[in-house]
């Protein structure tokens, strides 16, 4: 979401349209839309690129307790 997303948030929209989960990842100090925000289950903010990691483990784990 760091760029201007048209594309993403129609994809982002047809996603939430259909049930599916939604990760907003995102440069720190970026604005979204609060519509972004409220469709999203969660959303992630990074100064680098390897700080996604460990929150998208959690949801992973989060997601698939058996």
């Amino acid at each position: 979401m760091t760029n201007k997303p048209i594309g993403r948030a129609i994809e982002a929209g047809i996603a939430f349209a259909y049930d599916k989960k939604i990760i907003t990842i995102m440069k720190k100090g970026i604005k979204i839309k609060d519509t972004t925000k409220g469709i999203s289950d969660m959303v992630i903010e990074y100064n680098n690129i390897k700080d996604i990691v460990n929150p998208l483990n959690l949801l992973y784990d989060k997601w698939n307790k058996k």
